[in-house]
């Protein structure tokens, strides 16, 4: 199922989304000031609602033993206070040290059919991206990525990670190519599909899902999505902020009968700020959806 929704998730308000990925041995210790444990991290947060977000961050040593990274945890301690119902929440979280793999601070064990759910940020998190690629190649599923790719250049031939980056292998290129040195469009395309493909999780979670992409790019990734939702047992929610990728979805299901099966799969939900009765949402599927347009 496709879900698109004008709302924004707020990152802040949903601390449980935050993902960490241990690159290395040394990467817990940098978070912190001169690299130094007993420097706690913390900033504070004000909304436009008088709602204030105080939130420290300190390390948690594991068995009592000589702090270093292999026996540390992040405990995340919120404060939320709103001046005007005068009521201050505070909220606790500890993010065990993983090492080589992703952890969802929202993945659940104990809901409903054992979910599990992947948040994609609207910034490209390259960390995160060479894990999803990473399971992708150990399966043996690059194949049809590398596909996908020739959209962007035809003479991709092959992708790969190497000392925890990402490169491509582009015929006539005498040396591999780091994905950082790629266009804009290929890499949000990327931070989308991996984690679909690595088919790892029931939920996808996607932030802003067409920033920084043209239309023809744009609609090349709806595409993508939709041929991948076929093999992919998962529901995935998409936000966006404004009418033209609507428009653009719209058309890239309606144009041609290619996803005549799974349109019917497809519901668009527009929150909208009314003058009498404040936020409502408003369902919509894919045909329908054109009384938004």
């Amino acid at each position: 199922m496709l879900i698109l929704s004008e709302s924004r998730i707020n990152v802040i308000e949903n601390i449980k989304t935050i993902s960490r990925f241990k690159e290395n041995k040394t990467e817990i210790k940098t978070l912190f000031y001169n690299f130094d444990y007993n420097n706690n991290i913390n900033f504070n947060y004000n909304k436009y609602d008088n709602t204030s977000y105080n939130i420290n961050i300190s390390p948690v040593l594991k068995d009592n033993k000589i702090p270093k990274d292999d026996n540390i945890e992040l405990n995340y301690n919120t404060i939320i206070n709103n001046d005007d119902s005068a009521s201050i929440e505070e909220k606790k979280l500890n993010i065990p040290n993983i090492n080589n793999t992703i952890y969802m601070m929202n993945k659940k064990t104990d809901n409903v059919g054992n979910r599990e759910e992947t948040y994609i940020t609207s910034n490209i998190e390259y960390n995160t991206l060479t894990a999803y690629l990473i399971e992708i190649l150990k399966n043996k599923n690059e194949q049809p990525i590398i596909e996908m790719l020739s959209f962007f250049n035809k003479n991709i031939k092959a992708i790969s990670v190497l000392n925890n980056d990402i490169y491509i292998n582009i015929e006539g290129m005498n040396k591999l190519v780091i994905l950082n040195l790629m266009g804009e469009g290929l890499k949000k395309y990327l931070s989308i599909i991996l984690p679909i493909a690595a088919n790892k999780n029931n939920v996808i979670l996607a932030d802003d899902i067409a920033s920084s992409l043209d239309n023809e790019t744009a609609k090349y990734l709806f595409k993508s999505i939709l041929n991948l939702s076929r093999n992919n047992d998962m529901q995935m929610f998409f936000t966006i902020n404004n009418y033209e990728t609507l428009k653009l979805l719209h058309e890239t299901v309606n144009d041609s009968e290619e996803f005549n099966d799974i349109k019917e799969s497809i519901n668009i939900i527009n929150i909208a700020n009314t003058e009498e009765e404040g936020f409502k949402s408003y369902n919509y599927n894919i045909d329908n959806v054109k009384e938004l347009l």
